[in-house]
C-alpha cells in the first residue's frame, strides 16, 4: 500500500469511530444571530479576489441548491406523474387543495429547507461563501412566493453576522435559458433565445431590480448572471446577452463583482473581459468529472491556461464527483486541493440533498435509511404532504462524516505560495505556467500528490511557458530546481518563439532529489515576453519544482534564429470577426475555429533580419481556405490551407513565398481569408517560420548548465 492510500486508510478508520451526526449536533451551538458587522465589499485584482483593504479572500463553500429553486430530484419528488420542475409541484397542489394551502406549503419549504441553523453549521465548518440559486418567480411573481425578498434578506443577515459572503444566482429565468426543466423551476417554452427578446428583457429587468436593492450590501459577493444557459444558439449570442445584463447592473451597481458562466461551452470560449470593457468580472464554470484524479492532474491544466490568458479570477460554481465510481472522497479531496492551490473560488453542489444511497453524496447533509419519498403528490393527504416538506429541516437528516472531514480540511488550505529565491528575480511559479501537453494520456502533468507539487512525465511536444515582464533590458539566466534520474537531460528554452539554446543538466541521482541549475536565457528587451521550456530531445527528462528568471550580465545565449515556433503560449492577442479562441480543452491546445477575417497576433523579436518560409499545423473540413501572413501591417504571403477532412486531423501546410522578418520587434498576424464554408475555416495548432536555405542549428546542444 503506498503512502497516500495508507493516510486515507487511517482517515477512514478514524471516521468509522464516529456516528452519523446532524449538522446542529456537529455545530454544537445555537443558531441565534450574532451581532452583525458589515462585510467589506470584494473586488477582483488580477487572478485573485480581494477585500477593500487589498487582502486576498479565498471564497469556498456550498450551493444552497433546491431552496429558492426546488429541484424535484433533490427531495425525491421526481418521477411522479406530471412532475418535471418546481412549478409542476405547486400547480398540482394548487389544483388539489387551492392557492392558499399551496402557498402555505411553499412557505414551509422556504423556511425549513434552509434555516439560520444551517448557516451556523456552515460557519462552524469554516465556510465563507454560499451560492444562492434563485427561481425568477421567487423575486418576481407573488402567485407562488409572497415573501421572496424576505427570504433573501434574512439569509444575507444570517451570513453577514457570520462572515459568510453570498453569491446571488439567477438559476431559472422566465421562459427558460436551457432545456432542463428541473434546474429552471418550470418547463421552458423554447423562446428565451428567439427573435422576440421579451424573456431576455425580463431577465435584464430582474437583475436591475436585484442590483438596486442590494447595491449597498457588502455581504453580497456578486451576481451570477445566468445559470447553465446551454440553450444559447451560439457563444456570440450568449456574450451579447451577458453584456446587456452587465451594463444594466452597472447602471445601478458599480461595486459588486459580476460572475459570468460559460453555458457549459468552456469558459475559454468567452471573450477576454478586457475586449468587452468588462471590469470586476469573474468567469465561472461547472464540472462533474467522470474521474476526479485524472480531472485534477490533466483536465484542470487547460482551465488554468485559459485563466492565465484572461488574467481574471475563476469560480467553480458547481462541482461534485457525487459517487464512489467517479473517484469518491479521495478524488474530491484532490480536486479541492488543486482549486485551492490556484486560489479558485468554489461552491460544491450541494449543501443539502435527500438521499438513501450511501454511495452517493450529492449533499453534505440529507442522508437517511428511510424509503423516499413517503408521499404521493397525487394521492397523499394535505397533512401528509405538509409533513413531508416539514421533514426537510436539517436536524432530521444525517451529515456525511467523510465528506465533512474532507471539506473541513480543504477549507483551511492556503493557496500555493510563490517562493522568491532572490530579491531581484522573477518567480516562474508552477501556478503561473501555461502548460501544454502533447499527449493527454502520457504527457506532462502536475503531480499534486507531492508536497510541493512538481511538473513531471514530460514527453516530446510538452512545454511550460511563463509570461514575464523585463523591467530592464539586458542578459538573463533561468534558475531551475529539478530532479532527475536521467543522465544529462537536455532542456531547451524559447524566448518569444525563438530558441535560446539547448543545455544539458547534470543528473541528481533520483526523481525526487532536487537541486538548482542555471541556464543562460539571453537578451531580453524591456517589456513583455514569453519564456517557454521544453525537453531538448526525446530522452528521459526531469521533474520541475520551481524556476526563476534572474538578471545576469554574464549569461550569454546564442539565439537560434533559423526557426521561430509560435503556439498558443506565444499569442499576444486576437482580431476577431467571429469567435476564434484558444481551445485549451484539447491536447495539445489549438486556436479555433477560424472564420473569415479572424486573426491571431504574435510578437516576434529577432537579433537579425531574415527571409523565412512559413508553415502551419492546420486542420479543417473546409474545401477552400487560406491563411494570410501580415508583418507589421503589410501582407507578406497567403498560404493555401485546403481541407484536411476533419476538424482535428492535422497536417502541415507550407507557404510558397519568402517572408521577411526584420531585426528587432515585429508584429506577426495570421488571418483566415477566402473561406468557402459557413462552418468555419479550420483550427491552427502551430506556426513555424524557417530561415530560407537553413536547417535547425544545434550549436548549443551538448553545452552543460551551471549548477549549485
Amino acid at each position: 500500500m503506498n503512502r497516500s492510500l495508507k493516510i486515507w486508510a487511517i482517515r477512514l478508520s478514524l471516521l468509522g469511530c464516529f456516528a452519523w451526526t446532524s449538522p446542529t449536533q456537529a455545530a454544537g451551538t445555537s443558531a441565534s444571530t450574532p451581532a452583525a458587522r458589515p462585510l467589506s465589499f470584494l473586488h477582483t485584482q488580477g487572478l485573485h479576489i480581494v477585500n477593500e483593504a487589498g487582502e486576498r479572500v479565498s471564497l469556498r463553500g456550498f450551493n444552497l441548491g433546491s431552496w429558492l429553486l426546488l429541484e424535484p430530484w433533490m427531495v425525491k419528488l421526481d418521477g411522479q406523474e406530471g412532475i418535471a420542475a418546481e412549478k409542476d409541484i405547486w400547480d398540482q397542489l394548487a389544483k388539489r387543495f387551492g392557492d392558499d394551502p399551496m402557498r402555505a406549503i411553499v412557505a414551509e419549504h422556504r423556511k425549513t429547507f434552509i434555516a439560520e441553523s444551517d448557516i451556523e453549521d456552515l460557519h462552524q465548518l469554516g465556510v465563507n461563501f454560499v451560492r444562492v440559486p434563485i427561481w425568477w418567480r421567487v423575486l418576481g411573481d407573488s402567485a407562488y412566493d409572497s415573501n421572496g425578498w424576505d427570504y433573501v434578506d434574512h439569509l444575507l443577515d444570517w451570513c453577514e453576522a457570520r462572515g459568510i459572503y453570498a453569491l446571488l444566482d439567477l438559476h431559472g429565468a422566465a421562459g427558460g435559458q436551457s432545456t432542463g426543466a428541473n434546474i429552471l423551476g418550470e418547463r421552458p417554452d423554447g423562446t428565451y433565445w428567439g427573435t422576440n427578446p421579451v424573456h431576455r428583457a425580463a431577465a435584464i429587468q430582474w437583475w436591475r431590480t436585484v442590483a438596486q436593492r442590494y447595491a449597498g450590501r457588502g455581504v453580497v459577493a456578486g451576481y451570477d448572471l445566468l445559470n447553465e444557459a446551454w440553450g444559447t444558439p451560439s457563444v456570440n449570442a450568449l456574450t451579447a446577452h451577458m453584456d446587456e445584463m452587465y451594463r444594466a447592473i452597472r447602471d445601478t451597481d458599480p461595486r459588486h463583482m459580476i460572475f459570468i458562466e460559460d453555458a457549459l461551452q468552456g469558459y475559454y470560449r468567452l471573450p477576454n473581459p478586457a475586449d468587452m470593457h468588462w471590469q470586476n468580472v469573474v468567469y465561472s464554470f461547472h464540472c462533474y468529472p467522470e474521474n476526479g484524479l485524472v480531472f485534477a492532474q490533466r483536465d484542470l491544466i487547460g482551465m488554468r491556461d485559459a485563466q492565465l490568458q484572461y488574467g481574471i479570477p475563476i469560480h467553480i460554481g458547481e462541482f461534485n464527483l457525487y459517487c464512489a465510481d467517479r473517484g469518491g472522497i479521495f478524488g474530491m479531496d484532490r480536486c479541492l486541493q488543486v482549486f485551492n492551490a490556484r486560489d479558485w473560488a468554489w461552491t460544491l453542489w450541494s449543501y443539502k440533498a435527500l438521499d438513501n444511497d450511501a454511495d452517493y453524496f450529492w449533499g453534505l447533509t440529507g442522508h437517511t435509511n428511510a424509503v423516499l419519498p413517503w408521499i404521493s403528490l397525487k394521492d397523499s393527504s394535505y397533512g401528509e404532504i405538509l409533513g413531508y416538506f416539514r421533514s426537510f429541516a436539517t436536524q432530521h437528516w444525517r451529515t456525511d462524516p467523510l465528506l465533512r472531514a474532507c471539506v473541513e480540511q480543504r477549507l483551511k488550505q492556503a493557496p500555493m505560495a510563490d517562493e522568491i529565491g532572490q530579491t531581484n528575480s522573477t518567480e516562474l511559479a508552477l501556478s503561473d505556467a501555461v502548460i501544454v501537453a502533447g499527449d493527454r494520456d502520457k504527457g506532462l502533468k502536475v503531480e499534486w500528490q507531492w508536497s510541493p507539487p512538481n511538473l513531471g512525465f514530460w514527453t516530446p511536444g510538452d512545454s511550460a511557458a511563463w509570461r514575464v515582464v523585463a523591467g530592464d533590458p539586458g542578459n538573463y539566466r533561468v534558475d531551475v530546481r529539478y530532479a532527475t534520474a536521467a543522465d544529462g537531460p537536455a532542456v531547451e528554452f524559447h524566448l518569444d518563439g525563438v530558441s535560446e539554446g539547448t543545455w544539458q543538466l547534470p543528473t541528481t541521482g533520483d526523481w525526487h532529489v532536487y537541486r538548482w541549475a542555471s541556464v543562460p536565457c539571453g537578451y531580453l528587451t524591456q517589456g513583455n515576453h514569453v519564456l517557454r521550456m521544453s525537453p531538448g530531445d526525446g530522452k528521459e527528462f526531469l521533474n520541475l519544482r520551481e524556476a526563476r528568471l534572474v538578471p545576469d550580465k554574464t549569461a550569454v545565449a546564442t539565439a537560434d534564429v533559423d526557426r521561430v515556433e509560435l503556439g498558443p503560449a506565444e499569442i499576444a492577442g486576437f482580431q476577431r470577426k467571429g469567435h476564434v479562441c484558444v481551445e485549451w480543452q484539447n491536447t495539445p491546445p489549438n486556436v479555433g475555429h477560424f472564420n473569415e477575417g479572424d486573426a491571431v497576433v504574435f510578437h516576434v523579436s529577432l537579433a537579425r533580419e531574415g527571409q523565412y518560409v512559413p508553415s502551419f499545423t492546420w486542420s479543417s473540413p473546409s474545401k477552400t481556405a487560406h491563411l494570410r501572413i501580415e508583418v507589421n501591417g503589410a501582407v507578406a504571403d497567403t498560404v493555401d490551407v485546403s481541407g484536411t477532412g476533419d476538424w482535428h486531423r492535422y497536417e502541415w501546410r507550407r507557404g510558397t513565398k519568402l517572408v521577411k522578418l526584420p531585426a528587432g520587434d515585429s508584429e506577426l498576424v495570421v488571418r483566415a481569408v477566402d473561406v468557402d464554408s459557413q462552418a468555419g475555416a479550420g483550427n491552427l495548432r502551430l506556426v513555424r517560420m524557417d530561415l530560407a536555405g537553413m536547417g535547425s542549428k544545434t550549436a548549443n546542444r551538448g553545452k552543460e548548465a551551471g549548477h549549485e
